[in-house]
């Protein structure tokens, strides 16, 4: 039993040391970003720049796997972990909810006229991603596979 609680200890102690170094080496999105991939298969995370009318903006498109009871809430905390604190009018953080890799993948590749999505999040400009909009889709075509 203690050898067992050594072990759990250790691993423990390893993740913090692991989560310090990547913090400090600046991983991808930070921190902020583990519990959310922890506990949901992210499937892509683009950055996509734009040249608008009036002056370039920016904004992150996070696709990730939900399951259908839990939609809502898993794209507002994809918001939260990958969105910025206040948006201006240039940074946004689109998260995108499929019920399989299989639609997310679809909808990366093919062209966007097919929604696989199961919900998405809408940010305007001087939101804060706490106070996202999710706008759940009744269709999910893609999901054959």
């Amino acid at each position: 039993m203690q050898k067992r609680s050594l072990k759990l200890w250790g691993i423990v102690f390893a993740a913090l040391v692991a989560a310090a170094w990547l913090s400090f080496t600046r991983w991808e999105y930070g921190a902020r970003t583990w519990g959310f991939r922890l506990t949901h298969q992210v499937v892509a995370v683009h950055e996509v720049k734009k040249d608008g009318p009036s002056m370039p903006y920016t904004y992150r498109d996070v696709y990730f796997v939900t399951t259908p009871g839990n939609t809502e809430a898993d794209v507002k905390a994809c918001a939260l972990a990958f969105g910025h604190d206040m948006t201006s009018e240039t940074q946004f953080t689109r998260c995108h909810a499929f019920l399989s890799e299989h639609s997310a993948r679809m909808q990366m590749d093919v062209s966007k006229s097919i929604r696989c999505e199961a919900a998405h999040s809408e940010q305007t400009p001087y939101m804060d991603a706490q106070k996202v909009e999710v706008i759940i889709e009744r269709v999910t075509p893609c999901d054959i596979g």
